[in-house]
């Protein structure tokens, strides 16, 4: 149904988000809007790195007040997860080098993540992943807290039955059964694949 997505920042002024992630992280401009009432800025941007895009632009006049209180927040609650191809050590290097401020070095998880966190000039965190090419998933025992049981040869026991028992345990938290159903099934058929 939907065919594509991006986050958009509001922010104070695009061409210090534009200086910042084009010279510091290295994102391409991608689209650009300049408004002129008395004086020519930048009201919108975008930028992009392979199939991650990023969107700033500036508040509308009925958005003032609001932002004025958001902009203050630590972090304005958003945060970005970016995962790379390749190369994170590099990339790294890279960020440190152009000053970027770093707030986790790059480090290994037990899932086989190498990631990072930066934080960027407004204070949004952004954490760069990259999954270990030699490390193969183990199978996952549980699906989101709920246990899952396996017969003798490895593949998952009563599949019916606990599909159900997912789909229950997602619908607890008040999701639509039609929401805990799709997603209980795209778990499932992932678990399979990994198997």
């Amino acid at each position: 149904m939907f065919k594509s997505g991006k986050v958009i920042i509001t922010v104070d002024k695009v061409e210090s988000a534009l200086k910042f992630y084009t010279e510091k992280l290295a994102f391409d401009l991608a689209d650009l809007k300049i408004r002129d009432d008395g004086g020519q800025y930048i009201s919108y941007a975008e930028v992009k790195k392979g199939k991650v895009k990023v969107g700033f632009r500036v508040p509308v006049i009925e958005e003032l007040a609001d932002f004025s209180i958001l902009k203050r927040s630590a972090g304005r609650g958003v945060s970005l997860i970016v995962e790379l191809k390749k190369s994170i050590d590099r990339y790294f290097l890279r960020c440190q080098k152009r000053g970027v401020e770093i707030i986790s070095k790059l480090s290994d998880a037990s899932d086989g993540r190498r990631s990072f966190e930066v934080k960027d000039i407004f204070g949004i965190r952004i954490k760069f992943w990259q999954m270990d090419e030699r490390y193969k998933e183990p199978r996952p025992e549980r699906f989101c807290g709920f246990k899952l049981s396996y017969d003798p040869d490895g593949k998952v026991a009563n599949e019916e039955e606990q599909l159900n028992a997912m789909i229950d345990w997602v619908n607890s938290f008040g999701m639509l059964k039609r929401v805990s159903k799709k997603f209980a099934r795209s778990w499932l058929k992932k678990l399979k694949g990994k198997l």
